[in-house]
């Protein structure tokens, strides 16, 4: 079908070279047939969060500085690796203050259970039920994205617009919008040492959580819906003009 309707289709929009990459390979369709058209978000909430009762209801102390993650729990979103990274960092970090939180759901929460109550780590690591992601991303002081294969994560875009520092794997589409060191800190995927390395990096310097932070937030503007509108009526409008 996807074959047939690319005979008769000006353009077929993709979020990523990613996943235009991998559907032309899968599909065999030519490449000149698709567009980049990243997924809008939503840049501002004016809603007013009473931060330390949310972080009470997720068991979390008030002065807890939070790592953590909002993702589906399946295998594509590498929680595993997250856990272990965790692990990793607890071992080597002297802080009491650092927490790690994973909101979510999905058909892997019991084994993810398991692997937190194997590495004993389940004093410092909650996983919480998923809730809104607006009320929950000011918890989080770093956020993590673990995932083994992706597009355009828009979890990862929502904590960028709300000026969360990010740390991700190199998976998909992901380096096509995150620059090592400057909007984000990337890592090897499948790889918790690397994770925990790049987590540890923001955890140990204030100056570089608030550099990629704040380049974050810029680039974040990029994916606004009055962007993506804009581009979507050009797109139209050439197709029309040919």
């Amino acid at each position: 079908a996807d074959k047939f309707l690319a005979k008769k289709t000006a353009k077929i929009f993709v979020d990523s070279h990613a996943i235009l990459d991998f559907t032309s390979d899968q599909e065999k369709i030519d490449k000149s047939k698709f567009a980049i058209l990243p997924y809008p978000i939503e840049l501002t909430d004016p809603r007013e969060l009473d931060l330390p009762k949310i972080k009470e209801s997720l068991g979390l102390p008030l002065d807890a500085f939070v790592v953590g993650t909002i993702a589906r729990f399946v295998e594509q979103k590498g929680l595993p690796y997250f856990i272990q990274a965790v692990s990793e960092i607890l071992k080597k970090i002297d802080r009491k203050d650092v927490y790690f939180l994973m909101v979510g759901y999905g058909k892997m929460e019991l084994d993810l259970r398991m692997i937190v109550d194997d590495l004993k780590i389940n004093s410092r690591l909650f996983i919480c039920p998923t809730r809104d992601i607006k009320e929950i991303l000011p918890v989080f002081d770093i956020f993590v994205i673990s995932s083994l294969w992706e597009g355009q994560p828009i979890a990862m875009l929502e904590a960028m617009a709300s000026g969360r520092p990010v740390v991700a794997t190199k998976a998909g589409g992901i380096p096509e919008i995150l620059i090592d060191s400057k909007n984000g800190v990337l890592a090897e995927p499948k790889d918790p040492v690397s994770l925990a390395h790049a987590i540890t990096r923001l955890l140990d310097d204030s100056e570089l959580r608030n550099k990629v932070a704040n380049e974050a937030k810029a680039t974040a503007q990029n994916y606004s819906m009055p962007i993506y509108i804009k581009k979507l009526e050009q797109y139209f409008t050439d197709a029309y003009e040919s």
